[in-house]
């Protein structure tokens, strides 16, 4: 059986003649019809007179003597309360509050009583009338909000008004959050209230059970002209909540306004700012290019961009080995939102990355278990790649670095060459144009042998048969290994295996230039040495 909707089929015919209003029937029928008989929701004849503003009817059914003003609905109501509910007449409201001594602080079966009712529709008469019939100003309902929490949950700043000038405490806590109607107030975001509110409270950082102040629900609620007057009024930056989240962290990660963000970081003593700051502005779902603009900007030290974020991307290599990267190197996580920048400004792009450099952020791995940049940029960068790869080797980045721990083979592959031919193959011709422990042959011999050829899209492996000999006609990388190179590529192909071996070994870029830049030779034949 439904219980809260009207069922005509369980009415009486004195529940239905309360409820439309006619007098002389309700009259004639309380004469037979016991008043107290209800209907599938519990109600009498007094909660329809009640509920419909019938104050006629209210007044008869009052004078029978069987009437019971604190008879209750199946969901606790008295007559009251639904006269409250439905914004009745003050004069039915009063007839009903002389009927019956403190009936104004019965509440529902959720303790809910007419001053909530009318606190939460900013009935300032109500109010008031309720009060004098003896309301408790300071009753908690069955979530512990007071008529004050109701005020404030509704953004009636009049019953708000009305309330604390009747005497009512704007300290009580609520339950389990244990919120004050200042906290709802700042979270609410109605800025009247705050104001209105303000000079009751005596502790404008006091905090809820999770540890949030009035100034870190402000700021979860977008409310910028609420975080600026409390900031104004001796409200603490660097109260934590229990997540750990000061009020400049929040405002990052909900998406605050760049405005309240610069002055929430203004008033943080940097030496209490989450060292993550920075790492947690370039998370995809965080991005914002102000907020990251204005970070960038700051007098931030490189302590805050030494972050390594967990990390276990494994890369197929074509000897059936895996490289597995235990952690992200700093930069990568530039790197992971720097496309969507390039799309929207590429000089915000080239602004942002010298930026991240000038702090001292690293353009290679630091040790074998970190996955470098260049390496990175092949997974996420496919729109920006050529700008990626330009600002790195700008700034000394190594083409030829391996994580593996020992080589046994004259022709290595470095780490960035098996990333590219996993996500990014036409990056090979450029890498191979600052390696020297590649050769386009054995990448493609390889690739062959291994049957994973297909990586590679054709016009690149004809890219880099042209590296071999400028005349491919009839040379595919299958009759390859049958090939009669020329005479200028195998001297090329021995110059750069003497490179190789110079002191035990070239291990990076850097110092395959440092010994090519130092050979007697034109520029012409150091560009054809690396493949240009």
């Amino acid at each position: 059986m439904d219980f809260s909707s009207r069922n005509p089929a369980t009415s009486n015919a004195l529940n239905l003649a309360a409820r439309n209003n006619d007098v002389a029937n309700v009259e004639r029928l309380l004469q037979k019809i016991n008043p107290n008989c209800v209907d599938n929701r519990g109600w009498t004849c007094l909660h329809e007179a009640a509920y419909n503003d019938n104050y006629d009817c209210v007044l008869l059914i009052l004078k029978n003597s069987r009437c019971r003003p604190f008879a209750e609905t199946h969901e606790g109501h008295t007559a009251l309360y639904l006269a409250c509910k439905n914004k009745c007449s003050l004069k039915t409201v009063t007839a009903l509050l002389n009927s019956a001594d403190d009936i104004a602080n019965y509440g529902s079966t959720e303790g809910v009583t007419p001053l909530h009712i009318a606190s939460s529709q900013g009935s300032v008469q109500l109010i008031e009338l309720l009060i004098e019939y003896g309301a408790m100003i300071d009753v908690q309902d069955f979530d512990g909000d007071t008529p004050l929490h109701d005020a404030v949950l509704a953004m009636q700043n009049e019953a708000l008004v009305t309330l604390l000038y009747a005497g009512a405490d704007p300290e009580i806590k609520n339950d389990p959050g244990c919120f004050t109607p200042f906290h709802l107030a700042c979270c609410r975001g109605y800025f009247p209230n705050v104001e209105t509110l303000f000079p009751f409270i005596t502790d404008i950082n006091q905090v809820t059970s999770s540890g949030d102040s009035p100034l870190t629900l402000a700021v979860q609620g977008l409310n910028d002209d609420i975080v600026y007057f409390l900031l104004n009024n001796g409200a603490d930056p660097h109260i934590k909540n229990k997540s750990g989240e000061m009020a400049v962290d929040i405002a990052l990660s909900i998406g605050s306004s760049p405005e309240v963000f610069k002055v929430l970081l203004s008033v943080t003593d940097s030496s209490k700012l989450n060292r993550n700051i920075i790492f947690n502005a370039c998370k995809p779902h965080n991005f914002n290019s102000e907020i990251l603009e204005i970070l960038l900007s700051s007098d931030l030290g490189p302590e805050f961009f030494s972050f390594y974020e967990s990390y276990q991307k494994r890369i197929d290599m074509l000897d059936e080995q895996k490289t597995i990267y235990k952690t992200n190197a700093p930069l990568n996580s530039y790197l992971n939102i720097c496309g969507y920048i390039y799309k929207k400004s590429p000089d915000k792009f080239r602004e942002f990355f010298y930026l991240f450099l000038m702090r001292g952020v690293e353009v290679n791995a630091c040790d074998v278990s970190v996955c470098p940049p260049l390496v990175h940029a092949h997974l996420v960068n496919g729109s920006c790649f050529h700008e990626v790869f330009k600002i790195l080797m700008e700034h000394g980045c190594n083409v030829d670095y391996n994580s593996a721990s020992e080589w046994t083979s004259d022709y290595c592959f470095p780490d960035v060459f098996y990333s590219a031919l996993n996500f990014f193959p036409i990056s090979l011709p450029i890498l191979l144009q600052y390696s020297i422990l590649c050769e386009p042959e054995v990448i493609l011999q390889t690739s062959l042998s291994k049957g994973q050829l297909g990586l590679i899209p054709p016009q690149v492996q004809q890219e880099l048969l042209q590296m071999l000999d400028s005349n491919t006609q009839g040379i595919t990388v299958e009759s390859l290994s049958y090939h009669v190179p020329s005479l200028k590529h195998i001297s090329r192909i021995r110059i750069r295996a003497m490179i190789r071996n110079v002191k035990g070994g070239i291990k990076s870029t850097q110092q395959f230039f440092s010994i090519l830049d130092s050979l007697p030779i034109p520029k012409i034949m150091k560009n054809y040495i690396r493949y240009m």
